[in-house]
């Protein structure tokens, strides 16, 4: 199973910290978290208005169909995100990330470290921008583009609300772009 993942985060680096995570399976089952307790001090103006304005959540925890939404401190968030995980105990799971060296760390590092995660999840996870560069497109090409538009009308959801710079929507690009490129490649 593939498992598409974003975060953001305050900074970049190792001392950066996880503001929200998205992970959006290939039959686009969700896990979408906002994380309420790291330091605000580390935001800059570009976080306050590319990140914290789109993030949407209320406290606690919400189930819509097959989407786990949680918005809390980063011990619950994890007992969240470790039960969501669940559903793929019998499975193999590989990430893919776009331009994955700090989602990755910073995911991993939610279960100590890649030596550590859940066995349904293989500690080599898949970088899309090493995809898109190895077929000879720029790695920095506007995400946007490769699909033209991501499509996110859907009338009874949260989704019609999100914008780039929130994990979700940024999540859900890279599985759309993601599949297109591969449509490509095979």
């Amino acid at each position: 199973m593939k498992i598409f993942l974003d975060t953001e985060f305050t900074e970049l680096t190792s001392r950066g910290e996880l503001i929200s995570i998205a992970l959006v399976d290939e039959t686009e089952r969700i896990f979408y978290a906002e994380i309420i307790d790291y330091s605000t001090e580390k935001l800059t103006n570009w976080h306050q208005e590319n990140v914290i304005s789109n993030l949407f959540l209320e406290p606690g925890k919400e189930t819509i169909g097959r989407s786990t939404l949680y918005k809390g401190n980063k011990k619950e968030f994890v007992i969240e995100l470790k039960t969501w995980l669940n559903e793929y105990l019998e499975s193999e799971c590989r990430i893919i990330a776009d331009v994955y060296m700090y989602d990755w760390v910073f995911f991993a590092d939610l279960f100590g470290g890649a030596l550590h995660l859940p066995r349904m999840l293989n500690f080599i996870p898949i970088d899309f921008a090493s995809i898109l560069y190895s077929q000879q497109i720029d790695p920095n090409i506007n995400r946007n583009l490769i699909s033209q538009s991501l499509n996110l009308m859907d009338s009874n959801s949260y989704i019609s609300k999100l914008n780039q710079h929130n994990a979700l929507y940024d999540c859900l690009l890279l599985k759309k772009n993601f599949e297109k490129i591969v449509q490509k490649i095979y």
